[in-house]
C-alpha cells in the first residue's frame, strides 16, 4: 500500500465515495482502520477512518458485500433519485446520456461527487433562510475561489496511521489526478 493509495482513498471517503484499503502480507499495514486527515486550505481538520483489509478471507468477504457497480446510464439516474433525496431532478436530466458509452469514473464523479455535494449543499439552510456552518463550509470548499470550478478543487491529505512506521506525521499526499 502506498502513501497515494491512503490519500486517494481517504479523499473519496470523504467524499462520499465508499473506498476501502486491501495491504499484503506480511507489510507493516497490518491494522484497520487506517485514519487519515485532511487538511483544508484555512487549516481545519477532517478525520476518516478507512477499513484495511489484509487476510484472504476479509477480503473475501469485503468483495462479497460490496454493492454491484453501476454499469449503465440508467442505473445511475435511479440511484442519483434515490440518493440524492433533496434534489429535485427534471423529467429529462440524464436524457443526453443515452446513446453515449457507459464510463464508470464519470458516474463517480458525477454522482458520487458533484450530485451528493450539491445534495448536502441544499440541506444546508436553517428555517430561517440562511446558510448552517456546514452550508458556509460547503460553499467555501466548492463555489467560491480557486476551488469554484469542480475540476480545480485540490485538497491536500495527511495520514495518520495507527503506529509510527511506515506513516511519518506531517506527510502531505496530493488528491489523485482524476480529482483535480
Amino acid at each position: 500500500m502506498t502513501d497515494t493509495a491512503i490519500g486517494e482513498a481517504g479523499w473519496c471517503c470523504l467524499n462520499g465515495i465508499g473506498r476501502a484499503l486491501v495491504s499484503l502480507i506480511p507489510s507493516d499495514w497490518e491494522f484497520s482502520p487506517v485514519s487519515v486527515n485532511w487538511v483544508s486550505d484555512t487549516n481545519s481538520m477532517q478525520t476518516v477512518d478507512i477499513g484495511n483489509y489484509w487476510t484472504p478471507e476479509s477480503v473475501e468477504t469485503l468483495l462479497r458485500d460490496a454493492p454491484a457497480p453501476l454499469d449503465s446510464w440508467r442505473r445511475l439516474e435511479k440511484l442519483a433519485k434515490a440518493r440524492c433525496i433533496e434534489l429535485v431532478f427534471a423529467a429529462d436530466a440524464f436524457a443526453s446520456l443515452k446513446g453515449h458509452p457507459f464510463v464508470s469514473g464519470a458516474t463517480h464523479r458525477l454522482l458520487l461527487f458533484v450530485l451528493d455535494t450539491l445534495n448536502r449543499f441544499k440541506s444546508c439552510f436553517a428555517s430561517d433562510g440562511r446558510l448552517t456552518a456546514e452550508g458556509h463550509e460547503v460553499y467555501r470548499d466548492f463555489f467560491t475561489g480557486k476551488r469554484r470550478r469542480w475540476g480545480s478543487w485540490r485538497p491536500v491529505l495527511r495520514c495518520v496511521g495507527q503506529r509510527e512506521a511506515p506513516v511519518r506525521a506531517g506527510n502531505d499526499i496530493q488528491a489523485p489526478e482524476e480529482y483535480r
